[in-house]
């Protein structure tokens, strides 16, 4: 049985890379790069604020840099 099993894994793994064309593997790292921006001023602003609100932060003015950063990203994925 165990001669059945270890047959049958590597059929199974060979058929599912050949049937996944190029163009949906290509098309996921385009999506997830926008939206790892997108987390990543998302998550620039909320630590700002946070900072901010802890009375940490000096440079109040970055707050305001980083939402408007956040807001030109998310103006060019809609507009794209």
């Amino acid at each position: 049985m165990a001669i059945t099993k270890t047959s049958k894994t590597p059929k199974v793994a060979a058929k599912a890379s050949k049937a996944a064309p190029k163009a949906t593997i290509e098309a996921p790292k385009k999506a997830s790069k926008g939206a790892a921006d997108t987390r990543t001023l998302r998550s620039e602003v909320y630590v700002l604020k946070m900072k901010h609100a802890m009375r940490e932060l000096k440079e109040t003015h970055k707050i305001k840099k980083a939402r408007q950063a956040l807001a030109r990203h998310l103006t060019q994925l809609h507009n794209a």
